[in-house]
């Protein structure tokens, strides 16, 4: 049972207690502020449910790379709620390349009203999405086994989506052709991406334009970790930073033996560096205006092959 008391700093993953419903809110809200009305302790006991059985199924099967609980609540649920707030309201959503479950069961928990339909390749993958989703008690998720070219070409499925998303995936220009012949006309697509996502989406403006998107914001966010004593985390890089769809646009060394020394490598700010990348995110928002040619997707190949 979660308490709201919050300890000075996160338990390890190897310990019983795993968080609070404080730590739980910290994550979310230090993140982004209009997460404020899903930290509540219905959805925390939910989130510790999740995380005790990822870690548990996560010991035989490949979830996630990601096990210390600090980096978790940030890296993943407070990652994948980022998106929540841009979800129409009763929208049918399709995860693309749902792999572990991210961003699928953060939003099936904090959003009941959205009914997801979780895609992946992998049949195993798919498996523990629906035992959890069961073990939770969510009863708006749906599994379907398919590559998502095939998906698109499908009149099941072909525009027939609200809202469609993708976490790590592709890159921009493969994923769009994959996801937005999903969208229905008026729906959206949202792509998480990493630190190239504002690159990737430049890369991508023909793709978008030929599969009928038009992109509303491409934002970049750097997650926070509330978690890391002593961080440094510049204001301004907390904030969004947004790019609109028109923007989208030595000291001498000294020789011994023949050979030269070295500078000292500063490894605690080469550290921080890597950290700061890594938490890097890249929100990108794309509304499908027009119905998509009817030969796209292509199959893999000619995707991979030659990229629009």
């Amino acid at each position: 049972m979660l308490t709201s008391s919050s300890p000075s700093s996160l338990p390890s993953s190897r310990n019983a207690a795993l968080f609070t419903l404080s730590d739980f809110t910290r994550a979310l809200t230090e993140n982004d502020s209009a997460l404020s009305s899903y930290a509540t302790a219905e959805h925390a006991e939910k989130f510790h449910l999740l995380t005790e059985e990822m870690l548990r199924v996560n010991r035989y099967m490949n979830i996630t790379a990601i096990t210390e609980i600090p980096d978790i609540l940030v890296k993943h649920y407070a990652d994948c709620a980022m998106i929540v707030p841009y979800i129409p309201l009763n929208a049918v959503l399709c995860d693309v390349g749902c792999g572990g479950g991210f961003p699928t069961l953060p939003i099936a928990i904090l959003r009941p009203d959205v009914n997801i339909v979780a895609v992946d390749s992998t049949q195993k993958k798919l498996d523990y999405v629906k035992n959890t989703a069961a073990l939770l008690g969510l009863n708006n998720v749906t599994v379907q086994a398919s590559r998502a070219e095939s998906l698109g070409c499908s009149p099941t499925f072909r525009e027939t989506f609200d809202f469609v998303t993708a976490r790590a995936v592709a890159r921009m220009n493969v994923l769009c052709e994959w996801c937005l012949p999903l969208v229905k006309p008026g729906g959206l697509f949202l792509a998480m991406k990493g630190k190239n996502g504002a690159s990737e989406h430049a890369e991508a403006a023909r793709a978008i334009s030929i599969l009928g998107g038009e992109t509303l914001f491409c934002r970049e966010k750097l997650l926070v970790s509330p978690f890391d004593a002593g961080a440094e985390i510049p204001a301004a890089k907390s904030t969004d930073q947004t790019i609109l769809a028109q923007g989208v646009e030595n000291d001498s060394d000294e020789k011994i033996s023949s050979q030269k020394i070295p500078k000292p490598v500063d490894t605690a700010r080469t550290d921080a560096k890597q950290d700061e990348e890594a938490m890097r995110r890249c929100l990108i928002l794309i509304r499908k205006i027009k119905q998509t040619p009817k030969q796209y997707p292509r199959n893999n190949a000619q995707t991979s092959k030659k990229p629009l």
